[in-house]
C-alpha cells in the first residue's frame, strides 16, 4: 500500500491532511504474458486548504504510476509512446498490424492496433 497521511495539491503544491472522500480508480497497466492488466486503486480526495488555490479538492497520485485525468499507468503510457515513435506514426501505412486471412487487422498480443497507437501519439 502506497499511502501517507498527507498529499500534495497538484495545482499549488500545498500539503493537506484533510481527506474529502475516497473513490475507485481503474488503470490499464502493462500486459503480463500477453494478458491485459487492470489495476484497481482506492484513491483519496483531499481538501486544499490554500485560500489562494483555485482547486478546492484534489486526488492523490502515486509517483511513477498515476497521472491526473488518465486511465493508463505511466509505464504503459511510456511504452505506447515508444512503440508509436519507433513506428514514426506510420503504423497503418507500413502494413502494421498484419492482415489475417479474414482480412481483419491483427493487433499486438496485448490488443493495441496501429490505429490506437497513432491516436495515442496525437494526445
Amino acid at each position: 500500500m502506497v499511502r501517507g497521511s498527507r498529499s500534495r495539491c497538484s495545482r499549488c503544491s500545498a500539503w493537506s491532511e484533510r481527506v474529502h472522500s475516497r473513490y475507485q480508480r481503474l488503470l490499464a497497466d502493462l500486459p503480463i504474458a500477453g494478458q491485459l492488466v487492470k489495476l484497481r486503486l482506492t484513491v483519496r480526495r483531499f481538501f486544499c486548504d490554500n485560500v489562494a488555490c483555485e482547486s478546492k479538492t484534489f486526488a492523490e497520485q502515486v509517483e511513477g504510476l498515476t497521472r491526473r485525468r488518465t486511465r493508463r499507468s505511466e509505464p504503459l503510457r511510456m511504452t505506447l509512446t515508444s512503440i508509436g515513435l519507433a513506428l514514426a506514426g506510420r503504423a497503418r501505412e507500413s502494413g502494421w498490424p498484419r492482415r489475417s486471412g479474414s482480412g481483419r487487422a491483427e493487433t499486438v498480443s496485448c490488443g493495441w492496433s496501429g490505429h490506437f497507437l497513432t491516436q495515442h501519439l496525437g494526445r
